[in-house]
Formats: structure tokens, sequence, C-alpha cells
């Protein structure tokens, strides 16, 4: 084989995405547009993966072991629970630690039918059982510790600090000293800075929380990792850091799209990662050592319905991609398995549908999740509306070039591989 510096292919692009695998399949077409390059270069590494970051929310008030068999498809490398805003009212129970309960009893709750008479929910998918279908997939588990009840005004029933506190403990105790699962990321709370009338929660008093809760969790294992939430800008993490910095072993916040329809996505330029961008540098500012989690990640837009289809599939997607360029990075969970209503899959919320048939939104984990290699490498990453990423295994010389056009219109793209070397394989399609 030959040193590949300056080889360039030709291969048109649709509205499709398009994979160049390790051997590198050349795609032909008569409908060609004007030529643009994509440079890549194997050398310019942008970041590592030892393991495979792709990962996704569970619901652990609908799913079951049913999932197993259509999650092996998609290739997942990590399962988050219980699951997103509900998590934060998740009490583990020492005594029956398949009976967890609702920690603040308010009718008022959306989601307060969910639970019994005795606050244990309904019909839970068990820990134990999420920790079964962890194993089956071997997926690492992502756990939430809910402590919205520290922060509750209301005059309903909730739970005091001192037994969220001895929740949290006894979980991680449960969890890694008796059962042995060892179990290592442990996220404090969820969207704790977004606005809740019921909340009061500040800055200040969720990172002294946070401090508090991971000291006395890591009295009964130090090897587990504490995580810190945030997603509404700077000012939050300027407030929360200075505090939790020794304390924290990883960032955590959420990416959703801003995007109303398929001609906003197409005509514009934005990389849809400004949350991670500005977690990014917070690490930067007060503890380069610390590792970022995305755990909740979608193009779904909250607050706005999207058909579960192929432009949603393509955006989130791209949504991935740019987001798997922070070298920072260890695990992104999409929003999320499947949602509560009967219909709720043909949005894009859901990755399956109700019998688990993978949806379209499914199938951009699932390229993800079987594609990517060891590194990110780096390529040109914007030419118009054509967006490319390239990922790169060093040991077996293998390299995944992925190529996503937003428009309908093909193109033709020559391809120029940098410090590669590798048999070319050229086919018409």
């Amino acid at each position: 084989m030959q040193l590949i510096k300056h080889k360039t292919i030709k291969f048109s692009l649709g509205f499709i995405l398009t994979i160049l695998c390790s051997s590198l399949i050349v795609i032909k077409s008569q409908f060609l547009t004007s030529t643009q390059q994509i440079i890549v270069d194997v050398n310019h590494v942008i970041a590592d993966y030892s393991s495979n970051p792709i990962g996704m929310n569970l619901n652990f008030l609908l799913d079951t072991e049913g999932i197993i068999k259509p999650a092996q498809k998609l290739h997942i490398g990590s399962l988050r629970y219980p699951m997103g805003e509900i998590a934060d009212y998740y009490l583990f129970d020492p005594e029956r630690p398949n009976k967890p309960k609702i920690s603040i009893k308010n009718s008022h709750l959306w989601f307060a039918n969910f639970a019994n008479s005795d606050a244990t929910w309904k019909h839970p998918l068990t820990f134990d059982r999420f920790i079964d279908i962890c194993y089956s997939l071997n997926a690492e588990p992502f756990i939430v510790i809910g402590i919205d009840a520290l922060a509750y005004q209301s005059k309903f029933s909730y739970a005091t600090f001192d037994e969220v506190l001895q929740a949290a403990v006894d979980w991680v105790k449960y969890a890694n000293i008796i059962q042995g699962y060892k179990i290592k990321h442990w996220e404090i709370g969820n969207e704790n800075d977004l606005p809740n009338l019921h909340l009061n929660w500040t800055a200040e008093k969720y990172a002294e929380t946070v401090v508090k809760f991971s000291r006395a969790m890591k009295q009964v294992d130090p090897s587990i990792k504490i995580g810190v939430n945030g997603m509404t800008g700077i000012k939050w993490w300027e407030r929360v850091m200075p505090i939790v910095k020794d304390d924290v072993d990883f960032l955590v916040t959420h990416q959703y799209s801003p995007i109303a329809n398929y001609e906003q996505w197409n005509s514009n330029n934005w990389n849809y990662t400004n949350n991670v961008e500005i977690a990014n540098q917070a690490i930067e500012k007060y503890n380069p050592n610390l590792k970022l989690n995305v755990t909740e990640n979608s193009s779904f837009n909250p607050g706005q319905s999207h058909a579960n289809n192929v432009w949603k599939m393509l955006h989130n997607f791209e949504m991935l991609g740019n987001t798997l360029c922070f070298n920072r990075l260890e695990y992104l969970h999409f929003w999320i398995s499947r949602w509560f209503s009967p219909n709720s899959y043909t949005n894009d919320t859901s990755a399956f549908n109700h019998n688990y048939k993978l949806m379209p939104m499914a199938y951009s984990l699932k390229i993800w999740g079987n594609y990517l290699k060891k590194q990110m490498v780096y390529s040109t990453k914007k030419l118009r509306n054509i967006r490319s990423w390239a990922s790169y295994d060093r040991e077996d010389n293998s390299l995944n070039l992925f190529l996503l056009n937003k428009g309908v219109k093909p193109h033709l793209v020559t391809i120029q591989l940098n410090n590669y070397v590798k048999n070319i394989k050229n086919s018409d399609r």
C-alpha cells in the first residue's frame, strides 16, 4: 500500500447520508453540480473515544426488557436512568430497592398519576432490571440523583434534605457495594437552572448541594464520578463552578435544537452546540481536568411538535456529529427511547414506536453507534450545505467518512485524504 497524501475522489450527494467505510467506497452519479473539496487528515486528531459515547435516555415508567433486541441494532454505549425531569422526583428506597418512591406528593404535578397512594411509582422499570438491560447491551449505566424536593415550595408533603441525601448514599451503597455493579457516573439533579414556580434553586444553593452529595456519596465508593448540571449559559457556571470545581468529575449539559422547519435548517450555518461550547469553556476556565457529558441531546425542539421523519433524523445526525468533536466528551444521550402518549412515537421525541420498532430518529443513533471509530479526525466541516465528519481507528487503519447534504440537489465533491494508507475501491450507485 502507498501513503495517500493527496488523493481525490469524486462523487455526488443528494438529500441522503453517505458513509465511506474502511474500504472507501466511491459513489458516482451523472447528476452533478459544481465541485467542492473536502480535506481529511488522519494525523489531526480532534477527539479520542476509548468507549462508545452514543447513549440514550430510558423511560423508567414505560420501558421494559423488550428494548434490548432493537437497541442492539443501535450499538448503544450508555443508558441514562431514570430519565429527565421526573428523575428529579425519584427517591431510592434501600428497604425496597426495586420500589422507588416519588419524593414530592403533589397531585398537581403533571406526572402525579404515575405514582401510587403509598408514594411508590407505578410499574417502574426497576433499577436491577435497568442494570440487566445495560449488561445485555454492554452499555454504561448513567444515574440521575433526584434532588428537587430540597428546593420545593409548596403545602404538599415532600422529602427532607436528610432523607434525599441518605437515599443517594444508600443507592450508591446498594449499587456498588452490595450488588457490585461498579456504576461510575452519577449526575446530581436534572436541569436545576431552569425556572420553576415551585422550586427555589439558586446557583449557590445547587452548587452547595452538589458538594455535600458528592462528598457523602464518595465516602461510600471513592471511585464514582459526580456530575454537576447546567444549560442556561455562562453566568450559571460562573456562580456554580468556583464552589464545585474540586468536588465534581464532569459537567452535564443538554442540547436541543431551535429549528422550526426544514427550510430554516437547510438555510443556516449553525453548529447546534451552544450549550456544549459554554460548558466546555467553563471546564477550561475552572478545572481543565473535568470531563463533559451531554445527557439529553436531540434535534427535537421543546415546546413544538415535529414529525419523526427523515429531515429531523438528518438534523439529529448533524448535531451528534458536531457534539462528538468535543475532546472532553464522554457520553451523549438521545432524548428519549419512547414518550408516554400512545402516538408520541410519530413525533421526533422517540427513537422507537410502541412495539420497539425503529423510528427515523433512531437511525441517526444507529449510524454513529455502529460506524464511529476510536478517534474523530479533521475533515472540512462545512461546504455550503454539505457537512462532513471523519472517524479513524489507528490500530486497524480503518477510516469512516460521514457526508451529509442538507439540500435537495446533488453535489460533486472532491475528497482529499492526507496521511492515509489504504486501498481504494470504486462502485457505481
